[in-house]
């Protein structure tokens, strides 16, 4: 399961896990991090392997529209 470190800790299975640091680690061992408040879940979309938004571009809604993809000026552009 992956998950992102909220606070550093160290223990079996997590040994020098600092915050911010994502690592991919065993289920149980993760869930307890996860309860106790050391780590978040991170959830992936299936077939893709990233994490939505991960890779810093901006995603189409239902629509196939891009939140925040109107002209410069702040106008959304006219459709045609």
């Amino acid at each position: 399961m992956k998950i992102r470190c909220l606070v550093g800790c160290n223990g079996v299975g997590y040994e020098k896990f600092e915050v911010d640091e994502i690592r991919d680690i065993p289920k149980e061992t993760a869930e307890k991090l996860v309860d106790f408040g050391y780590a978040e879940k991170l959830s992936t979309r299936k077939g893709s392997g990233k994490k939505d938004g991960a890779d810093g571009e901006a995603e189409p809604d239902a629509t196939g529209e891009v939140d925040g993809a109107d002209g410069a000026d702040g106008e959304a552009e006219p459709k045609e």
